[in-house]
């Protein structure tokens, strides 16, 4: 249930106030500690997707150690954003983004490798409607 409330001195007796519309005291009486959290600005959200891309890439892809990068095309991140974004429901579809749009076509991609490089960049891009994803070769390993 949506509810507004202005940040002040008086906000955990307006917590109790509006908690009190929704539910019944004996209900409130069972809850131990309220937490508000803050809606999710399209900066945060950013670094949510950054931090999901970080953790994508496993250590070890066909039994060969890999040190692989992900990039994401402009078109990429902005069907990410716009997808997966909501100001109503945060991050939550975000997950399921990541999965339809970058999990499933790597995994596809990487089925279909004859042979695996141990370094490169993971390229994701946005073209006529779906993911299109490449490997850049020949470039610095993670950190260096």
């Amino acid at each position: 249930f949506p509810v507004t409330i202005e940040v002040n001195d008086n906000l955990g007796a307006l917590i109790e106030n509006k908690l009190g519309y929704y539910f019944s005291p004996e209900f409130l009486n069972r809850v131990d500690e309220k937490i508000i959290f803050n809606t999710l600005t399209k900066e945060n959200f950013e670094r949510i997707l950054d931090n999901l891309l970080e953790k994508m890439i496993p250590g070890f892809i066909l039994g060969v150690p890999v040190e692989w990068r992900v990039e994401l095309g402009p078109e990429m991140r902005e069907v990410l954003m716009r997808e997966g974004f909501s100001a109503k429901n945060g991050a939550r579809n975000l997950l399921r983004c990541v999965r339809k749009h970058l999990k499933l076509p790597m995994t596809e991609f990487i089925l279909g490798l004859e042979t695996v490089n141990a370094r490169g960049v993971l390229r994701f891009d946005w073209v006529e409607g779906k993911t299109k994803v490449k490997l850049l070769k020949n470039v610095k390993a993670v950190g260096e």
